[in-house]
């Protein structure tokens, strides 16, 4: 929690040292919701239970246009809970205190929560990134977004990016990596994209994700065709049952 708020007044200490040579855009917005909820297994006294819970979420957003070509953007989402809205701290909370009864496959665990007296509170980086554009390309780096799919609503190619475990009504979780997008035509773009390991503490790799996208762009069909590479979790060559994994992938990738 403190190490994000530090590296949050140091970003904007140096956006206001350098104020007059770049162009700042703050944005964000504030979403406050609430729910009740009342179950019908009449048990104990035989009134049911009655639960109640309010989630504030701000999304807060800074760009800053570093001459014709460079960008940076971050953003962070402050979330208070109460009530039901709780369910992921209790989660986490519990895996700190029992590791063994919740799987946890990097075996740390994080706990982006801090307790007040009326409300569980968080913290969390949203997009942390660097954008670089040119007339036929562009370049991002950082904490960001791999977007897939055009429809409005539904959106199967869209699967890179999680739910936000810390609060599920924020934007999707970003992901440490690299997206290059060129545009050979004004209808089509190829994306070359990279993901670190969902491993944090991953030193050779495994995890990793690599990726290349083809989108084209008609009157009236859009079309995008993806392929992601998953490095495996396990050496290659080496017996799965000795790392845990299937006997019946043979490692293959």
């Amino acid at each position: 929690m403190k190490k994000y708020i530090f590296l949050t007044i140091f970003i904007f200490l140096n956006l206001l040292l350098n104020a007059e040579y770049i162009n700042l855009t703050f944005n964000g917005e504030n979403t406050f919701k609430t729910a009740f909820r009342r179950t019908t297994a009449y048990v104990g006294n035989g009134f049911g239970a009655f639960n109640y819970g309010i989630n504030d979420l701000a999304n807060l957003r800074i760009k800053a246009d570093i001459g014709d070509y460079l960008d940076f953007v971050v953003s962070f989402n402050i979330s208070l809970l109460t009530g039901i809205y709780t369910d992921n701290y209790k989660m986490l909370y519990f895996a700190k205190e029992a590791p063994s009864s919740i799987e946890n496959r990097t075996g740390f665990i994080s706990l982006p929560f801090y307790y007040s007296s009326t409300y569980v509170g968080s913290f969390d980086l949203d997009r942390l990134y660097f954008k670089l554009s040119f007339r036929y390309a562009e370049l991002e780096t950082g904490l960001i977004r791999i977007p897939g799919g055009l429809g409005a609503i539904f959106k199967p190619g869209d699967f890179i990016n999680e739910i936000n475990p810390v609060n599920p009504d924020a934007r999707v979780a970003g992901k440490l990596g690299f997206i290059a997008r060129f545009y050979p035509s004004p209808i089509t773009r190829i994306t070359l994209f990279g993901l670190a390991s969902d491993n944090p503490v991953e030193e050779r790799g495994w995890g990793s994700k690599f990726g290349v996208s083809f989108n084209a762009y008609v009157k009236r069909v859009n079309m995008e065709f993806t392929y992601l590479f998953l490095l495996p979790e396990s050496e290659y060559n080496k017996d799965p049952l000795k790392n845990g994994r299937p006997a019946s992938t043979n490692n293959d990738f």
